[in-house]
């Protein structure tokens, strides 16, 4: 992951600047905060989106109540865009209950991992 990282048009020039660019990928996340839905403010983010389009990324933005209530879900998304564990179940097998091996690997550690298993509910494989 790359955070404030600069994104290049075909001539290199910096078209933009991601706040995280998934590494490997042509896949941005950001926060959103309510400046961006100032009338101003919304006006540069369009057409700075239209340019990322144009350029082959997928922008994904997040609000803050996103980030603090839906951490998990951000993960997730980050890992399905690298091809890596992105379901619950998955993250279920991972935290230590099942066949998930190393080639399937998950940005998220075993802790992590457990502490949203906790959130979603699924805490019947988890020892104390």
């Amino acid at each position: 992951m790359q955070p404030q990282a600069g994104v290049l048009d075909g001539t290199g020039a910096v078209v933009a600047r991601a706040d995280l660019l998934l590494t490997g990928t042509r896949r941005i996340h950001e926060y959103d905060g309510a400046v961006h839905r100032t009338a101003d403010q919304h006006g540069a983010d369009l057409p700075r989106d239209k340019i990322l389009a144009r350029l082959g990324y997928e922008r994904y933005g997040y609000t803050a109540a996103e980030i603090v209530s839906r951490p998990a879900r951000i993960v997730a998304d980050a890992e399905a865009a690298q091809g890596l564990l992105s379901d619950r179940t998955a993250a279920r097998d991972y935290a230590g209950d099942s066949t998930v091996t190393q080639e399937q690997p998950s940005v998220l550690t075993a802790v992590s991992l457990a502490h949203y298993s906790i959130e979603w509910g699924e805490t019947s494989h988890l020892t104390y």
